[in-house]
């Protein structure tokens, strides 16, 4: 989607308490960027984006951007994921501007349910058809399995 030798521009998003927070975090090598508890209700309200200065493999400095998304399928009843598509969508475009790299969609590896996969629909209805093609799946709380083989 877009391209930049100095930057790197990543979009978190999923489920309500997938982990998408604690992804950001470790990402930009801080426990504190982005808001993150274990908690029965949904923690981030509002995209928000966080950059980390970063040498690659190669020595490159680049910079990497890393937006936490609100969660889909939220806990509390009144929010719908048209009102959270409709909310990331007239956020998301200037902190990712002139465009995403990847966007990361963030599962629990002990909780994958059909609402997951509509993450994907979800994605192509913001940012079009072609987003898919930049997806990646991020499995979270492995820890959580206690010796289960995935």
């Amino acid at each position: 989607m877009a391209s930049s030798q100095h930057e790197l521009r990543i979009v978190l998003m999923g489920k309500t308490g997938n982990g998408k927070s604690s992804t950001g975090n470790s990402l930009l090598h801080s426990r504190s960027a982005f808001l993150s508890t274990q908690s029965a209700e949904s923690i981030t309200k509002q995209c928000e984006a966080k950059m980390y200065n970063h040498t690659d493999v190669s020595g490159q400095q680049k910079i990497l951007t890393v937006v936490d998304t609100p969660g889909f399928f939220d806990t509390d009843a009144t929010v719908t994921n048209e009102m959270v598509q409709n909310k990331i969508a007239s956020q998301i475009f200037d902190m990712t501007s002139p465009g995403v790299h990847a966007f990361l969609i963030i599962v629990r590896v002990d909780r994958f349910t059909p609402e997951e996969k509509n993450t994907v629909d979800f994605i192509k209805k913001i940012f079009g058809d072609g987003a898919a093609k930049y997806c990646i799946v991020v499995f979270t709380r492995e820890d959580q399995l206690e010796g289960v083989d995935v």
